[in-house]
């Protein structure tokens, strides 16, 4: 949502103004009027010039203000918004004030039916997303080659909690499943609302997913959403962690390439390795938002051993299958 420069009249005035209580240029988040505000977003406005006495605040609405160095004022509520609702926020610098009105959006309204989440399987195209990190996405694709997209079944566990298994859609069939890949179990998530979140205790975890056939290690991992009532889509979601070079040589089908080799190509195509935050080894680390998922009529089914599941249609001579 695009911030909007905040033309309110001002309340009350200094009474004899010093040069830092000059009225400022205000630019607000979300902008004024706007009636689909996403529950989730933190309320701002940036100053120009910055006063570090500045105050945010949101009527009815517990939570904090901080001011940071370059003068965005930012309220960060105690918990999420409520859907479909009009709000009032009031920012207060000096002995002046202004206030501005939005509303939030229908995103964010309880689930019609939880128990029918279970057994839906929703596609997710990461490359859609808003990329925070890499900032150079088009690197990614192009070192790894054909976007894919992503399957994702959701189980529902009752006791607000939602298991997920990921899968690999069929580059050739439309919001179908790719057989010959293995699947893989994410993290629990906590359900509230409609708001889920991995891992369901909060934090980080450390998980194996499949690319292509190959297993990537990814540390820290962590993905969140919202779904719509009807349980159709879900959005505005972020998913972010850590990929082990390690395990991207395997991935590019360079199992013989060392870590030093695979950031040499990265950086290649204009993307950086870091060292892992565990302290052991090279990572890419990556973060994504507004990721969001359809949900779409494809069967799911676990795969355990690449090109062996009946309906791969490399399973037949596959040596390397049982039976």
């Amino acid at each position: 949502m695009r911030p909007s420069l905040l033309t309110i009249g001002l309340i009350g005035a200094c009474a004899t103004p010093p040069e830092e209580c000059a009225a400022p240029e205000i630019e607000v988040s979300p902008a004024d009027g706007v009636n689909d505000a996403f529950i989730l977003d933190p309320v701002t406005a940036r100053l120009d010039p910055p006063m570090a006495d500045a105050q945010l605040a949101v009527e009815g609405v517990a939570g904090v203000s901080s001011v940071d160095a370059e003068g965005v004022v930012t309220f960060t509520p105690d918990g999420p918004l409520e859907p479909l609702t009009a709000y009032t926020a009031t920012l207060s610098w000096c002995d002046a004030s202004t206030s501005w009105t939005f509303m939030t959006s229908a995103l964010g309204m309880p689930l019609d039916e939880p128990e029918a989440l279970d057994g839906a399987v929703f596609r997710v195209q990461p490359w859609d997303a808003e990329w925070i990190e890499p900032a150079n996405a088009n690197g990614v694709v192009t070192l790894l080659g054909e976007p894919t997209a992503f399957l994702l079944r959701v189980d529902f566990l009752g006791d607000n909690a939602l298991g997920f298994t990921a899968g690999v859609a069929d580059p050739d069939a439309e919001d179908a499943q790719d057989l010959c890949l293995p699947t893989a179990a994410l993290p629990d998530a906590a359900l509230v609302g409609a708001i889920f979140s991995a891992p369901a205790g909060g934090g980080t975890v450390d998980a194996e997913l499949d690319w292509g056939g190959a297993p990537l290690p990814i540390d820290g991992l962590r993905f969140d959403g919202v779904f719509t009532a009807d349980g159709g889509a879900w959005a505005r979601g972020s998913l972010a962690g850590e990929l082990q070079v390690s395990g991207l040589a395997t991935a590019l089908g360079e199992v013989e390439l060392g870590e030093a080799e695979v950031c040499s190509q990265l950086a290649g195509f204009g993307v950086d390795c870091q060292p892992c935050t565990s302290g052991e080894g090279q990572c890419l680390p990556f973060h994504l938002e507004r990721v969001s998922a359809e949900r779409v009529g494809a069967a799911f089914a676990e795969v355990d051993v690449r090109g062996c599941d009946p309906g791969c249609p490399e399973a037949a001579d596959n040596p390397e299958c049982e039976g």
